[in-house]
């Protein structure tokens, strides 16, 4: 159990009691052992039903209320955490969602890493960024595909359902590459 206090504290920082705990964990984790090439990156939710302003509501999660946490994890055992803390004024032209996988992806660059995230997560650009720090990504997004290209959606219906088919592109910028899995929905791997 693990308890946290105000020890008189008068700061407005609403995060300020765990802050130093995640710091201290988020160095520690990696020492551990070694993560395996396979990371994942999620939002968790841990339940709170009291009072805060960094309290948030996901309704598709077990527990809607509560604190959202940025994680990594590999092998069921988390690498880093962050604490969301409210929107991000300073934003890079990638967008925050890129900015925020980047930041949480320090210290696992350059070494071949497969990040596993879903396409909320997800663009160009993170996959462009990810790519220079030689970490791969696997996740499930919703491609802008060329009419004329074999991935387009009208042609992938035709196929038949429980079938992954693989695709080399060449009218892509960035992918050359993409798995797709058919079954009630078409889903694009890259």
């Amino acid at each position: 159990c693990l308890h946290l206090s105000d020890c008189g504290l008068s700061v407005d920082d609403p995060a300020i009691h765990v802050k130093e705990f995640v710091e201290h964990f988020n160095r520690t984790a990696p020492l551990l052992d070694n993560p395996g090439q396979h990371l994942t990156f999620d939002e968790a939710m841990c339940a709170y039903t009291g009072h805060s302003s960094i309290k948030q509501y996901l309704p598709a999660k077990p527990h809607p209320y509560g604190f959202k946490w940025w994680v990594v994890d590999a092998r069921e055992f988390v690498r880093r955490l962050k604490l969301f803390e409210g929107a991000v004024e300073v934003v890079s032209e990638d967008g925050k969602m890129c900015d925020l996988v980047c930041e949480m992806m320090e210290g696992y660059g350059n070494k071949h890493h497969i990040l596993y995230c879903d396409n909320y997560f997800t663009s160009d650009n993170l996959l462009n960024r990810l790519l220079a720090r030689k970490t791969f990504i696997c996740d499930i997004n919703r491609l802008k595909i060329p009419k004329h290209s074999p991935l387009n959606d009208h042609l992938l219906k035709k196929r038949e359902r429980h079938k992954s088919h693989h695709f080399q592109c060449e009218d892509m910028q960035l992918l050359d590459q993409v798995t797709v899995w058919k079954d009630n929905k078409i889903i694009k791997l890259l």
